[in-house]
């Protein structure tokens, strides 16, 4: 089935629930950065590998008792199989292609906290990963392949 080429400039949007942990705010999506040797709409390609670039910091959230909101970064881990093209190639990359929901590992740099007791949140610190989903949104609506 056909799907929308991803470009330059599109969208990673992060889901707010992740596997033990709620993000508390709005997160902003994270930019693709196109890198293949061909352009839609004067803008750069995504291949298989750029969503590897893809972050968004200074995201807060909470996660089981710990109710003072933490921060963390989100990252897109892996693109699902019909988020690449099975027969569009650039340089032996598959074209990125919007598809349905990629992983996305969600990385704390400050741990959430407990109100009471005070003290350090020592299950939960820097560096601990949670897992997650998302979705790309694609300024193309015009090119597509499979």
């Amino acid at each position: 089935m056909l799907d929308v080429v991803l470009i330059n400039g599109d969208y990673a949007i992060f889901d707010n629930t992740l596997a033990g942990g709620v993000i508390t705010g709005p997160t902003l999506p994270g930019i693709m950065r196109g890198t293949g040797n061909a352009s839609v709409n004067n803008q750069k390609v995504c291949v298989e590998g750029d969503e590897k670039s893809v972050q968004v910091p200074n995201c807060p959230y909470i996660a089981g008792s710990y109710s003072i909101p933490g921060m963390g970064t989100f990252t897109v881990k892996e693109v699902a199989q019909d988020q690449k093209s099975s027969k569009t190639t650039l340089k032996e990359k598959a074209v990125l292609l919007k598809g349905s929901v990629f992983k996305a590992t969600f990385t704390v740099n400050t741990p959430a906290q407990q109100p009471n007791p005070p003290g350090p949140n020592l299950l939960d610190g820097p560096g601990k990963k949670y897992e997650g989903t998302g979705k790309f949104q694609s300024l193309n609506t015009r090119y597509k392949t499979m």
